[in-house]
Formats: C-alpha cells, structure tokens, sequence
C-alpha cells in the first residue's frame, strides 16, 4: 500500500442548491453534474492539479503550488459565470496530508472542506496559509473575512476572500498553461507516486525511487501531457547516488516508551534522503542491526555501502539532544557529526521531528553537503575522461562552490560527452542546462544563445521528467536571463514546490526571486536555506539580498553591516553595491581605495557596471541609476 506524507495545496468545490435541483428534476441535476465535471476537469489539468475523488456534488482536488490552485479555482468560478444552474463555492488550504491510493486524509483536507462550506455563491475562500504565499501577486485581490472556529479544528483559522479582477489576465493565463502536462505534487524530486515498486537485491527488498525541444519562447506552455508516471522507461533506474544506510538511532532515554520518537526519526530522515541522488537502504534493511552488536565497518560491508548515519536521542522532561553521526565506510572514520538541542517546553514534538529532519539531511546530502563535499575531492583526482555520468554532474557541484571558469568548462565537457552516450539522462540534461545559462551569466566560456539553448535543454528535461527540480531549476533561471519575469515566477514556484527542503535550490531560487521584486520572499528562502545547510555556498548571497532590500528603504547603515559580511569575491556585482553604500554613508576615501583595488583585478570593470547590474536587478531601475551614479562619483575622483 502506497503511501506519502506531503505538503500540498487542497481546494475543495461545491455545487450550491445542488440538492433543491435534484429534488426538482433529476434528469437536470446530472447534466449540471456532468457538466461541472467536463468543465472542472479541464480546468484541473491545465492547471497542473489533481482529481482526487467526487463526494457527492463536490469535488477534491490537490495542487503542487498554492498558485496553482487559486489560478485554478479562479477560472472555474468565471468558467460557471454563463452556467446558469451551476454556481459554486471553493475553498483552498495549504497543509501537510497523506495521500494513500490515488486518496487524500489529514486536516488539511478538512480545513479545505470546512471553509468551502462557509464561502458565500460564486466566492473563493481562503486559509492564511494559502493567503501568506499569494499576497505578493500583484494580480490576486485577497480580502480578509474573519477568524474562524471550524468544526472539529482545534485552532480558529482565519479567512479571506480572493478573486482575479483582471479577466484579461486570466485569459492570457490560461492560453499560457494550454498544454501543460499535469504534475504531481510530491515535495521530493523522485517519482513517489511509484514508490511500491519492489526490486529484490540479494536478500534485501529495496524502495526504488525515480529521480528526478519545443522552443525557448514558448516550450514551458506547451509541455507534453504526462498522465501515467509509471510508463516512464526509466521508473526502475536505481539512484546513481553513494549508497548510505541509516542505522536506527538509539533511545538514550531513561525512559523505554520514548522507542516511538528514535525509531519515527530514523524513518523520516530514511525517506528524507530518499528524495536525493543518494542510494538509500530501505528502513527494512537497516531496523535488522537495531539490536546487532556488529561493527559499523562490518555493517557497512554487509551492506555494500559507502556511508553510514548512525546517532542518538536523550530526552529529560523539558529538554532532548538528538546526536548524529556520519562515518566513511572505506576509512572507519567520521565525516560529519554535530548534536542538535532543544527545549520542549516550546516546541512540539513531532515539529522537532520534522526540524531535525530537514537539518541532518540537508548537511549531508545537499549538492553543497558533507557527502558531496567528500565526494569532489575524489573527482579531483580523476582525468574528466574517467568519470561517468553521475560524476559528471557532480562536477557541476563543484563548479557551484568554486565558481570559476575552469570548473564551469570541465563540467560542460564532461556532461556533454556524457549526453552523447545516454540521450535520456535527465539530471545531466537539467545540469547542462544550468551551465548553459551560467555562460550568459557570468560570461564563463560563452558561446551563442546561451539563454535558449538553456531552456531547451531544461523543457527537454521536464518532459522526460515532470518531477525532476534540477530542470525547474535551470528553466527558471533561463527565463530570469531573459527578462521574461512571469514565467520565472511559475518556474521558480514549481521548483520550489518540488522539494522544498533542498536548501541549494530553494536558496538560489531565493536569491533570484528577490532580484525580481519579492525581497521579502526571496530573503525568507535564502535563510531557510541557510538553516538547512550551513555549509551552504549561498550564504554571501543572503547578505546581498539584505543589504539591497536596506538600500531601496534608504537604510545605507544597515546596507552596510550586511555587504561587509561578504569576503572578498570575484562577481563584480558584490563590489559595486559595497563602493556605492560607502558613498551613502560618507566614506568616500574608503571606497576611493576599495575601487583602485577592484581595478587592479578587473580593469573594464566600471564600463562593464551597468550591463552587470542589469543582469541582477530585474524591477529596480531606481536602484541601478543609485549605484552607478556612486560609482561615476567615486571613479571621478580617482581619475
């Protein structure tokens, strides 16, 4: 039996009076029926949902993005504008639910129930929830209604009515998304929906999960239409990861009962990891040594891998350390370890679960992580011409941490070498694609049409792979070089939605939601990623997005606090923002000294300012003119 704990937008929809019409006439109750059905569906798929079930005369619906589904809902409400008989209330929540066998449960779904229930004829209503993640678009009117006590809810929810005043809008919209293929909302990168497909390794059963042109102008539009996942040829493709068992942790605890919390951690950080390119055991083979005294070298033999987590849990009655632990197989000794601390009084027990959950497996098995780390330093001793495909994309980590163009060049190679000896390899695809933009970005080995040939690449990837955030990923940042802001945002949302626990992605999508006018939003992701993986290489950025939100509210000493946190860097980007917040703040003769020193290394660097600026700052033009009107000032005194 199939089933996965997820987050996901529920919207519910109701035929109002539908009951008064079938006590009238049956016949005309199955055709307002019928036809709620045919105009649902089409809406649904268009707009990347799901069609759960009927209940009755209302339908359940589920949507990877909250954007989605209000868009969604929106233009099924204006769909029923000419159907006299069919007026409907919808309303929309964002929870965490369990899905098991094409069904959904959970509170989410009956908040989602219960304020539909309270919408009045032809109205959307909303949680906070789904109210928080749409308040920045600007073509969404939300209304707050009230605070509400919903039956059998524990806490009041509060309410707000959303409508799409912009018909104009939504009609473009939904030409937009004509053909675009129906996603499944997973949080994960693989294909989870599959999961339950069995594969027996010698002794062991293992849950094998899928990994994750038309032109560049309008190939995220038209995707094809993936209904059935599992008719993908590569469904049974093991993870090309390191392979990592997770023994489960041990209960330190006086008390025996607290068994529940170890062994439900070891569970979650075992299907957390799974939605890496890691090779994860399943649970069933690591609870074996639960009760084994083996050697953990000895374990890791038997096991045939290269890693194993091991840690422990020690709870008092107001406080628990959870400790853990990653050891290299190979050399018996530990990579990796820290102890995470936390007070009970404040926190509940099963957020913890989930808080330690994300920040073990983010530390270790992001692409900045401690296993990808160890990992690059053995690609360093290998010719480019050794390595095989998954290591190749491994060499595009590396280009992300070292960002330089020799890097950039060896990972371009060694992934088009690789897509020349298997077509279909859609992480390399997605990864490629990434290179091909940083070549219009950072003007690293730049060859023609950087840009499209980057979302080619990224769309090819997506209709082999729905699922696949990597290919998101880079499509959203080839629509970012491009100018073209809307699709960015649909990209980058679908990215996000796909893991949003993958601090490299959320972090850069971050970083570039935020250059294109969502500070807020933008600063938010950047620092999550931040708490994920303090390793992250990001970390600069965040200071960036920061002391650029300070500069447009005018703050320059604040901007300043922020930029000089940034160490010295190669992207002349951070040095023109740093130059021009010293003029705000009267240090003239310091920043008169930082530019010698920045044309000492780059001398076109003040001709080549503006272009570079333009490249970032999508919606802030008044912020461009600020920073290069310093810099004139400062070069003028230096020439």
């Amino acid at each position: 039996m199939s089933q996965s704990r997820q987050l996901a937008a529920i919207m519910f929809t109701d035929i109002v009076g539908y009951s008064a019409i079938m006590s009238e006439d049956e016949s005309k109750a199955l055709e307002v029926l019928n036809r709620n059905r045919t105009i649902q569906k089409s809406l649904i798929k268009k707009f990347q949902g799901v069609w759960l079930k009927e209940i009755g005369d209302g339908v359940l619906v589920s949507f990877t993005t909250v954007s989605d589904a209000v868009f969604c809902a929106a233009a099924i409400q204006q769909a029923c504008e000419n159907e006299p008989d069919l007026k409907l209330r919808i309303g929309i929540h964002q929870g965490e639910v369990v899905f098991e066998n094409n069904d959904v449960f959970g509170e989410g779904v009956n908040i989602a129930s219960r304020i539909e229930a309270l919408a009045p004829p032809g109205a959307i209503y909303v949680s906070a929830a789904v109210y928080h993640n749409i308040s920045n678009r600007k073509e969404i009117e939300a209304v707050f209604i009230e605070e509400a006590s919903l039956k059998n809810i524990s806490h009041p929810v509060k309410l707000y009515q959303v409508n799409i005043q912009d018909k104009q809008y939504l009609s473009k919209l939904l030409d937009a998304v004509k053909d675009t293929s129906q996603l499944q909302k997973q949080w994960r990168r693989p294909l989870v929906a599959i999961v339950g497909i069995l594969i027996l390794v010698g002794a062991s059963i293992w849950w094998i999960l899928n990994p994750g042109a038309a032109s560049s102008d309008d190939s995220f539009r038209n995707k094809k239409s993936i209904s059935d996942p599992t008719a993908n040829k590569d469904v049974l493709t093991l993870p090309p990861g390191p392979r990592i068992a997770v023994l489960p942790f041990e209960n330190l605890s006086n008390n025996p009962d607290q068994e529940y919390f170890t062994d439900g951690l070891t569970e979650d950080i075992i299907t957390a990891l799974s939605g890496t390119d890691l090779f994860v055991l399943a649970s069933g083979t690591s609870f074996r040594f639960k009760t084994d005294s083996m050697d953990i070298l000895d374990i890791g033999e038997e096991l045939g891998v290269g890693y194993i987590l091991k840690g422990s849990v020690r709870r008092d009655l107001n406080t628990i350390r959870v400790s853990a632990q990653l050891l290299d197989v190979t050399t018996g000794g530990q990579v990796w370890g820290t102890s995470y601390d936390r007070d009970l009084t404040t926190l509940d027990i099963f957020a913890l679960q989930d808080d330690i959950t994300v920040r073990v497996v983010g530390t270790i098995a992001d692409a900045s992580g401690i296993i990808s780390r160890v990992n690059q330093e053995e690609l360093q001793r290998k010719h480019p011409s050794e390595l095989n495909a998954y290591e190749c994309v491994l060499r595009s980590y590396q280009y992300v941490e070292s960002h330089n163009q020799e890097d950039h060049l060896q990972a371009r190679e060694c992934l088009e070498n690789a897509l020349k000896m298997d077509s279909t390899y859609v992480d390399g695809m997605a990864h490629l694609a990434y290179l091909y933009r940083e070549e219009y970005q950072h003007g690293f080995n730049q060859r023609p049409n950087a840009l499209n040939r980057a979302a080619e690449l990224a769309q090819k990837a997506i209709n082999l792979d729905p699922m696949n955030q990597n290919a998101y990923y880079a499509l959203a940042l080839a629509y970012f070089g491009k100018k073209e802001v809307n699709d960015f945002f649909i990209a980058s949302e679908h990215a996000i939605a796909l893991n949003p626990n993958n601090s490299q992605i959320i972090g850069g999508m971050g970083v570039h939601v935020a250059l294109a006018g969502n500070w807020q939003k933008g600063i938010s992701l950047l620092e999550k990623s931040m708490v994920l993986n303090p390793y992250s290489s990001l970390k600069p950025w965040l200071y960036f997005a920061r002391a650029s939100d300070d500069c447009l509210k005018k703050d320059f000493s604040k901007a300043l606090i922020e930029i000089n946190q940034v160490q010295l860097s190669d992207l002349p980007l951070f040095d023109i923002i740093r130059l021009s917040i010293l003029m705000e703040v009267d240090q003239e003769e310091k920043a008169q000294t930082k530019l010698k020193e920045v044309l000492s290394r780059n001398p076109d660097f003040i001709q080549n300012a503006r272009e570079e600026l333009e490249k970032y700052y999508l919606v802030n033009p008044d912020l461009i003119d600020l920073f290069i009107k310093n810099l004139t000032k400062i070069s003028e005194k230096i020439y």
